[in-house]
């Protein structure tokens, strides 16, 4: 990573809340079925905790069925993930 904020705590937050919201999951539910904790979930949702790992960005984007790059608002990351691969 760079200098830049790929990962800044509000923007991607608010992108994870988002999506959790639209596939109708709680935090408990988004986390255990991605492998983290729902104080986890919460953390990065409220900007205290950074979505830095790509094994994290890639493990919440399959959960919620959607390309990394809807996380990170990155053209890069936009390839999307087959559930269960």
């Amino acid at each position: 990573m760079t200098g830049e904020t790929l990962m800044d705590g509000d923007e991607v937050g608010a992108r994870l809340r988002r999506w959790r919201l639209r596939r109708g999951l709680t935090q408990r539910v988004l986390g255990e079925l991605a492998g983290y904790t729902q104080g986890y979930i919460a953390q990065i949702e409220n900007g205290l905790a950074p979505l830095d790992r790509r094994a994290t960005r890639e493990s919440l984007a399959r959960v919620l069925q959607i390309p990394v790059g809807e996380l990170t608002d990155r053209p890069g990351d936009d390839r999307r993930l087959v559930p269960g691969r």
